[in-house]
């Protein structure tokens, strides 16, 4: 089977507007990086997740990555203050400072444990628009996005190209139009963006001579046909629950694995307003199966 190759990539644009300037949060020397920390972002990024699957959902295919915007959130939280801050420390679980130093342990364990994992942050700013240092600090230490000037106000078309070189060298060439033709103009006075890259390969590949076409249920009732790609036997993670199964696939040579759940065929409907990730992994049981699922890319 082909590696899995995955790009996902978001851009938070700010403009000119009234009002009173923010006083960037302070952002102290994050301690060493630890699985504790680490943590804290992963289930900050499972809540955003299932919060936004359950909004986002709808009847048809969904993609988007909670792991970017959760990231990008978390940048905006280190220059907020006030309503803006509490608003996005709500949303994300977590405030500023822990925000950035839980980050920054994720980041720095992906970086050593998930080699075929590839995620950069970058911040564009209009020149001669200073920032407050611990704000800059901060994107730069923990998010490893250091600021870059451009000249949105003189050549936002300029600025959107060099934006999109960057996600297109970020993602292996997969994202190349992360700033669409009118995204940026005159008024732009920052750009935050994050780019999520994957190609791994599964620890047991499935055979491309297995295969095969099989019935596909959605949630609205309906039976389509679809590619289903198997493999034989093989012992993998599994859990069972009155509403789902759940099976985790391990790639090669990585810490990282993909946790499919699928839900039972009566509880499709409210399925992602029960979803509970760490509950269904610390659920999980090494069992012999053979597995049949949709092929995608």
């Amino acid at each position: 089977m082909r590696p899995a190759v995955a790009a996902l990539a978001l851009s938070l644009v700010l403009a000119a507007c009234g009002g009173s300037p923010r006083v960037a949060k302070p952002a102290p020397t994050p301690p060493p990086s630890s699985n504790g920390r680490a943590g804290a972002a992963v289930r900050s990024t499972n809540q955003l997740a299932l919060a936004l699957l359950g909004r986002l959902g709808g009847s048809g295919n969904l993609v988007f990555s909670p792991y970017s915007i959760d990231r990008a959130l978390a940048m905006v939280d280190q220059g907020a203050a006030a309503a803006t801050a509490a608003q996005i420390d709500r949303v994300l679980a977590a405030s500023g400072a822990s925000l950035a130093s839980s980050h920054r342990a994720l980041r720095t364990g992906l970086a050593a444990d998930a080699p075929q994992m590839k995620s950069a942050d970058a911040l564009w700013l209009q020149a001669g628009l200073a920032l407050e240092q611990p704000f800059e600090g901060a994107l730069a230490e923990d998010f490893g996005a250091a600021p870059r000037t451009v000249d949105f106000a003189a050549d936002p078309g300029g600025a959107a190209r060099m934006i999109n070189s960057w996600a297109a060298s970020s993602t292996g060439n997969l994202i190349r139009d992360l700033m669409p033709p009118g995204a940026l103009n005159k008024f732009t006075r920052l750009v935050l963006a994050d780019a999520v890259y994957l190609k791994a390969r599964w620890q047991y590949p499935f055979e491309h001579s297995m295969t095969h076409p099989q019935s596909f249920f959605t949630p609205n009732n309906r039976t389509v046909t679809a590619q289903f790609m198997s493999r034989m036997p093989v012992l993998l993670p599994y859990a069972a629950g009155e509403t789902y199964q759940a099976i985790e696939l391990p790639y090669r040579n990585s810490s990282l694995s993909m946790l499919l759940v699928m839900p039972s065929a009566a509880t499709q409907s409210r399925f992602a307003s029960g979803l509970n990730p760490a509950a269904i992994e610390a659920s999980l049981r090494p069992r012999l199966l053979v597995l049949s699922m949709p092929r995608f890319d």
